[in-house]
């Protein structure tokens, strides 16, 4: 697996970053999420401006908060987002994490502007178009959220997120039928 020059120039770092990021897609579990940060970690003692690296640290602690709910993990995820950001600006899944952290932690507007970074980096990332819906929502920007989730929905039906996403912001609405 060669790594691409832009993103380190280190074929090992590459490697491990690959190894966390097959951690965090696997089911959520407090040793995926381990392992993951482990290899992270390894990533970023072979090259320590590696900038996804950064990024998937910052996920795996998002996601470990997710799964234990101790609010220091979200502390570090936001640590190694901000990183990641300040080392690669165009870094479409710091900012897609760093929103989700703030939409997790009632910082809605600080949510919003790093989810319309992430968007205008990838405006076609179903992740990213979720995740904004979910802090509009969040906002109390009701129309805003549902046009979102509908025309998102409209062009990607086989997307299980959008539709979990916009189950759950009917339900938050009030709209069972």
């Amino acid at each position: 697996r060669p790594a691409p020059l832009r993103l380190t120039g280190d074929v090992t770092a590459y490697d491990y970053y690959l190894r966390g990021m097959e951690y965090l897609e696997k089911t959520s579990s407090l040793d995926n999420f381990d392992f993951a940060i482990q290899n992270f970690n390894q990533a970023l003692i072979h090259d320590d401006s590696f900038s996804l690296a950064n990024a998937g640290l910052c996920e795996a602690y998002r996601q470990k908060y997710e799964l234990l709910g101790a609010a220091r993990w979200l502390d570090e995820a936001e640590k190694f987002c901000l990183l990641a950001i300040s080392q690669d600006q165009m870094s479409m899944k710091a900012y897609k994490s760093i929103g989700k952290i703030y939409t997790e932690s009632g910082q809605i507007e600080k949510a919003i502007g790093f989810l319309k970074k992430a968007e205008s980096i990838n405006d076609r990332d179903v992740g990213v178009l979720a995740a904004l819906a979910a802090a509009y929502t969040f906002k109390g920007d009701i129309k805003i959220a549902e046009k979102m989730y509908l025309d998102v929905l409209k062009k990607n039906p086989k997307e299980w997120i959008l539709y979990d996403g916009y189950g759950y912001f009917l339900f938050k609405s009030g709209r069972y039928d």
